[in-house]
C-alpha cells in the first residue's frame, strides 16, 4: 500500500511540475540556432544561427514577423539594445552588423576583429557595444557613430572569447574564454580583475551588479563576487557543458541551457532546481528570459525556437516584480527610461540640522538601492517623495517647470523613529544632468505604480514638466499606493 502511495505522490508531483501550457515550438530555421534574444518590449524574440538568417517572432502566438535580415555566413551572436532601436549580429565573417529594428536595414558594419565574432553585448544606455571574438580580443564600439572606442583588449589566451557582458551600471565588462574570466573597466580598458580561473563559456551579471554567474564545463554553474572574484556558490546543474545562462530581471531565478539537451530553472538564493528540466530534442545553444520575466526562449541544434510562458512553470513568489536594483525599460515609442526600483524602510520622522518639518511621512521613506544615488551619472533619475538615496539624500518631486536640476543639497541629518542620525554627504557633482524626455503611455508613467520615473524637464502626458530636488517633504503628491 505504501508503495502505491509513493508512486501516486511522485506522479502527482511530476504532473504539478509540468508546464501548464506547452511551449511554442517554432520550426522556421533550417539550421542550428546559435543565439536568441528578446527585444526590450518583451513582445518579440529574435533568433539567428548557422544558416545566416535572422528571424523575428511574436512572443504571444509565435507568428513569424518576417524581419528580412540576412548574413552571408553563420550568425553566432545576437544582442538587442535597451532603447529598442538596434539589433547587433556577429559571426563567421568577422564583422559586426547593426540593424535598425523598425526598418530591418543595416545601419553599420563594424570591422576590427580578425576572426569569428562569438559574443555581443550592448551597454545599459545602448550607447556602446562590446564584442568578443575567436581572435582572443574584446572591442568596444560607439553605436551612434560606429567608431571603435576601446580595444582590441588583449589578455585572453584560450582560443575564443565566448561571452561578454556589461555590468548593470555600464562601468565594467566581464568576458570569458573557456579557461578564465576577466573583468575590465569599460571606459579605460584596465583590468579590474585580471583572472578568475574558470572553464566558463557563458556568464551573466546579477541585477545589483554584485555577482557574476557563469555556466561552466561538466555541467556546473558558479557564482562569484564581481569585486573580489571569490567564489560564492557552485552546483552541478547539468550533465554536460552549460552553454548559456540568463537571469530574471528581479534577480530571483536563473535559466541555464546545456549540451545535455535540457533547459533548467534555478532559485537564485538557494541554488536549487525550481522544476524538472525542460527537455529539448538536441543540444541547446542559447537561452533568454524576457524583460518582464514572464517568458523563456531557447534555441539549439534541433533548429527549433521554443518559447515558454513562465507563469505556468515558475512559482508566483519568484515572478513578482520586486527587484532591489535598476533595470532599463523602453516605452513603445523607443524612448529609454532607466527605472530605479526601491525597497521600503521603517516609516519614521525626518529631522534635519536645518529648519525642516518633522511630521511623519505619509508614505514610508525608501532607500534607493545600488551605486551612488542609483547610478547618479545616468541620464534619468527616478524617485518620488520620501525616497532616500545612498548617503541619505531625501528626494522631493514636484510638477513645476524648471530649466535645470537644483543640484545643491545641504548637509543634513536623517533620523528614523527607531534609528540614529545619518550624516548626508554632498553628492553635488554626481547627480544626473538635466535631461529632456517625454514619458508615454499613461499618466506620468503609470502613477498608480510603486515607482515613478522623474527627471528635470521630463514631460508627462497631460501634466506639466517634472522637477526633482533633494529637499525633504511631508507628502507624496502622486499618492502612490505600494500595496
Amino acid at each position: 500500500m505504501s508503495q502505491l502511495y509513493d508512486m501516486a505522490r511522485k506522479a502527482y508531483q511530476h504532473i504539478r511540475a509540468l508546464p501548464a501550457k506547452p511551449p511554442l515550438v517554432l520550426p522556421g530555421h533550417m539550421n542550428a540556432i546559435c543565439s536568441v534574444v528578446f527585444l526590450p518590449d518583451g513582445k518579440e524574440v529574435v533568433s539567428g544561427g548557422v544558416g545566416g538568417n535572422i528571424r523575428g517572432w511574436r512572443v504571444e502566438d509565435g507568428c513569424e514577423l518576417g524581419k528580412g535580415m540576412w548574413e552571408n555566413s553563420m550568425v553566432y551572436a545576437i544582442a538587442a539594445s535597451n532603447n529598442g532601436q538596434w539589433i547587433a549580429t556577429g559571426g563567421e565573417e568577422q564583422h559586426i552588423t547593426i540593424w535598425n529594428t523598425v526598418t530591418c536595414k543595416k545601419v553599420f558594419e563594424l570591422e576590427g576583429h580578425t576572426n569569428t565574432v562569438r559574443s555581443l553585448a550592448f551597454s545599459p544606455d545602448s550607447g556602446r557595444l562590446a564584442s568578443g571574438s575567436t581572435d582572443q580580443t574584446v572591442i568596444v564600439w560607439n553605436t551612434t557613430t560606429g567608431e571603435r572606442l576601446l580595444g582590441p583588449l588583449i589578455g585572453h589566451a584560450a582560443p575564443s572569447v565566448w561571452c561578454v557582458a556589461f555590468s548593470p551600471d555600464g562601468d565594467k565588462i566581464a568576458s570569458c574564454d573557456g579557461d578564465d574570466m576577466r573583468i575590465w573597466n569599460s571606459y579605460s580598458g584596465d583590468l579590474v580583475i585580471r583572472r578568475i580561473k574558470i572553464q566558463a563559456v557563458s556568464l551573466v551579471w546579477t541585477p545589483d551588479g554584485q555577482q557574476l554567474i557563469a555556466g561552466c564545463g561538466e555541467g556546473f554553474i558558479k557564482r562569484f563576487s564581481s569585486s573580489t572574484g571569490s567564489l560564492h556558490a557552485d552546483w552541478k546543474a547539468h550533465t554536460e557543458l552549460v552553454t548559456s545562462i540568463a537571469i530574471s530581471p528581479n534577480g530571483k531565478f536563473i535559466a541555464s541551457a546545456s549540451e545535455d539537451k535540457t533547459v533548467c530553472l534555478w532559485d537564485m538564493m538557494t541554488s536549487t532546481s525550481i522544476v524538472p528540466a525542460l527537455k529539448c530534442n538536441d543540444e541547446v545553444c542559447s537561452v533568454a528570459i524576457s524583460p518582464a520575466g514572464s517568458h523563456l526562449a531557447s534555441g539549439g541544434f534541433d533548429c527549433k525556437l521554443r518559447i515558454w510562458s513562465l507563469k505556468g512553470i515558475i512559482p508566483s513568489s519568484l515572478l513578482k516584480n520586486t527587484p532591489t536594483t535598476s533595470n532599463v525599460k523602453v516605452r513603445p515609442n523607443g524612448s529609454l527610461l532607466t527605472r530605479t526600483f526601491v525597497k521600503p524602510v521603517q516609516q519614521g520622522v525626518l529631522s534635519s540640522t536645518e529648519e525642516r518639518p518633522s511630521e511623519p511621512l505619509l508614505t514610508p521613506p525608501r532607500v534607493i538601492s545600488g551605486g551612488q544615488g542609483e547610478d547618479c551619472d545616468s541620464p534619468v533619475f527616478l524617485a518620488y517623495d520620501g525616497d532616500v538615496a545612498p548617503g541619505g539624500i531625501i528626494v522631493k518631486t514636484s510638477r513645476e517647470a524648471t530649466q535645470h536640476a537644483p543640484l545643491s543639497p545641504s548637509l543634513v541629518n536623517v533620523r528614523a523613529s527607531s534609528g540614529s542620525p545619518t550624516t548626508i554627504s554632498d553628492f553635488g557633482s554626481r547627480l544626473p544632468p538635466a535631461y529632456s524626455k517625454t514619458t508615454t503611455n499613461g499618466q506620468a508613467e503609470d502613477p498608480g505604480s510603486s515607482v515613478l520615473p522623474t527627471s528635470d524637464r521630463n514631460a508627462s502626458p497631460g501634466i506639466s514638466i517634472v522637477k526633482t530636488s533633494r529637499e525633504p517633504t511631508r507628502q507624496n503628491p502622486w499618492k502612490i499606493d505600494d500595496t
